[in-house]
């Protein structure tokens, strides 16, 4: 029988077999990393777009609530989608006219406003993502309710997913 010697020592196929755990285990620490991060940037894109989408349907419900139903034009900006721009008048507490313009342009959708016979127009980005946007009336002979539908999309950091959040609203306007 061969002694061993003393020495602390491990064999050549002891290190072999640890080595291969250990990378086994470091694989699977970064397929499991990858999928954590995977994980978050979907959740952060998908809450992002909820509240942009809500956000930019509020705004522009409270808007519109306030329009005068006579003065209310449907068409587009040249370029942009048919019916993504919607044009009205609304009176403030205080007796001034105020028309707004909201559009899309490319992926951004605007409002636009000013009092009525001022040269200059404010602009207001509502959301920087949106895909598409669409106002109509749900029924042609009733003026005072036009529905909004509206789509904001996003991609993750990585590129690879885009997430959609499609919204539908009706608004009845208050003023007739």
């Amino acid at each position: 029988m061969v002694a061993r010697p003393s020495g602390r020592g491990v064999t050549l196929v002891e290190m072999m077999i640890s080595l291969t755990i250990m990378g086994i285990i470091a694989y699977s620490f970064t397929q499991v990393q990858s999928y954590i991060t995977r994980f978050t940037l979907v959740s952060k894109a998908k809450q992002e777009t909820t509240q942009e989408s809500r956000t930019a349907l509020t705004v522009m419900q409270k808007m519109i609530q306030q329009g005068s139903a006579g003065t209310f034009v449907i068409d587009q900006v040249d370029g942009e989608p048919p019916y993504s721009r919607l044009y009205f008048q609304t009176t403030t507490f205080d007796g001034t006219d105020r028309e707004f313009y909201l559009y899309q342009y490319g992926s951004n959708l605007y409002m636009d406003y000013r009092d009525v016979g001022a040269a200059a127009w404010k602009q207001k980005l509502l959301t920087p993502n949106v895909r598409f946007i669409s106002f109509f009336y749900p029924i042609t002979f009733d003026n005072r309710l036009i529905s909004v539908s509206l789509t904001v999309s996003k991609k993750t950091a990585e590129a690879k997913e885009t997430f959609l959040q499609m919204a539908l609203q009706k608004v009845r306007i208050i003023n007739s």
